[in-house]
Order: structure tokens, then sequence, then C-alpha cells
């Protein structure tokens, strides 16, 4: 169910919508996904799927506004968007088609006010197709959105296989806000975490080294380093020792992978 009361965000909310603000033009934390479907999709059940997920996950629900000077998040008990459908199957070739439009899509930028999320079905063949899926990340991560696609999958084979008397037997998604809660409680014991928080202070764009550099991007490029079974192994060995530090298992390993590769 929504929340007609605003809440506050978490300390990693309040950095990524900060760092949001201060680029408002920039989809820096824009998490965009591709999938690659082998085989048919009915495109009404996929639609009717991806709305009765957002009927049971609060976080795409969420919205983030900001009043009279406070920020908060809020849980709507409905919203509304569209799943938008785009037919590439008349293209020469789908797959470059595809790249230039997501290329172009996920650089949107969100109103966190109205939806936080942007999502499509697009066509290759009546036997391949793509679901695209954007979400902001003040609102999601890589664990949520496992979850998501984890329960998207299972409401779209209940409806498939007419089992739709299934979805309520579906355990309930977790509550964000109780995390929420666990932090406030959590943060009110850090007499400096508090103090922080508390200061009442407009957003200052900070002057970094005193000016700014004559080319200004976030584009990124991604590389591809094969580490080999031996290295992999290695970093393991190493993401598992108390000194490297992480909030899960695959952050620590992300951590040793940067920090110090074996050789």
């Amino acid at each position: 169910m929504g929340n007609s009361r605003g809440i506050n965000l978490t300390q990693g909310q309040t950095l990524i919508w900060t760092g949001q603000q201060l680029s408002p033009t920039t989809p820096l934390y824009n998490m965009a996904l591709a999938f690659t479907i082998e085989g048919s999709v009915q495109r009404d059940l996929f639609e009717e799927a991806f709305r009765i997920l957002v009927s049971q996950s609060n976080s795409l629900r969420t919205i983030v506004e900001e009043i009279g000077g406070i920020v908060q998040q809020r849980v709507l008990d409905k919203l509304d968007f569209e799943v938008e459908f785009v037919d590439l199957s008349d293209e020469p070739c789908p797959s470059e088609a595809l790249r230039e439009w997501a290329t172009c899509r996920c650089q949107r930028i969100f109103d966190l006010a109205k939806c936080t999320f942007d999502t499509a079905l697009i066509k290759w063949s009546d036997k391949r197709y793509t679901w695209y899926y954007n979400q902001h990340h003040v609102v999601t991560d890589a664990s949520s959105f496992g979850l998501l696609f984890r329960r998207f999958q299972a409401i779209y084979a209940a409806l498939s296989e007419d089992r739709r008397d299934d979805l309520a037997s579906l355990p309930q998604l977790p509550e964000f806000e109780n995390y929420v809660t666990y932090e406030q409680i959590a943060r009110e014991k850090n007499e400096a975490s508090r103090q922080w928080f508390d200061t009442k202070t407009s957003l200052v764009r900070p002057s970094l080294y005193g000016k700014r550099g004559s080319i200004s991007s976030t584009a990124a490029h991604r590389m591809t380093l094969r580490f080999g079974i031996k290295r992999s192994e290695q970093l393991r060995l190493l993401a598992m020792q108390k000194d490297v530090r992480g909030v899960c298992s695959h952050r620590r390993l992300v951590s040793a992978g940067t920090d110090c590769v074996p050789t």
C-alpha cells in the first residue's frame, strides 16, 4: 500500500540525490538494463505482468520530492505509467537499431517527483524480444533489481500458464521503509551523524581545486579484463579477508579486484 506521508532519505539516498542535484542534466544514476528474450512474448500479458509488479512493489511506486526545502520519499497508492512497445522487426539490422535506441533512451533524465523508472518491450522478431528497464539509483540497486526480476518472471509465468490463482500466494516483497526506520534509529545514536543531518544549509556546488577542466563529461567505456581461473580464485580468497570491507560479498570482491589484481 502507498504511504501518504513522506519519510526521510537514507544516508546513501541523500548522497545520490545530492549528486544528481549538482548535475541535474546528466544521467549519472540511471541504471539501465536490457534483457534479450529468446522466444515469443505475449505483449498484453507482459504489460499486465509489469503492472502487477508495480502494484506489489513499493520501490517502483516511490517518488522523491522536495517540499519546503525538505527532501523526502513517498510511496504512491497508484502510479500512472506506460510500458512502451518498440517494433524493430522491419529494421535491416535490429541489433544495431536497438543499440542506438537504448543508448539514446538511457540518457533520459528522470523527474523523481513523478516516476523513478522507465521500461519498454522491444520486438526483434516473433521469436526474439528485449526487455528494457531503467530505474534511478536513488530507489534501487543491483540486489533489489534481482528481487524485482525474479518476481516479474514469476508473475509472467503465472499469467501465461493460466495460473492466476498462484499470484495470491507469492511472498510479500521486502518493505524498504523498515530499513529507513532502522537507519534513522541508528543515526540518532551517532552524535556526529545527527549533527550533519540536522544542519539546515543550502546546497552549494563545491569548487573542486578552484576550477573545472576544459572537458567535462561523464561518458564511460567498458573494458574487459580476463583474470583467468587462478587469479579469480586468488581474488575470492583475498575478498574473504577481514580487512576487506563491503556491504556484501560481491562488493568485497569488487574492492579486492580494483585495489589489488594478483599476478
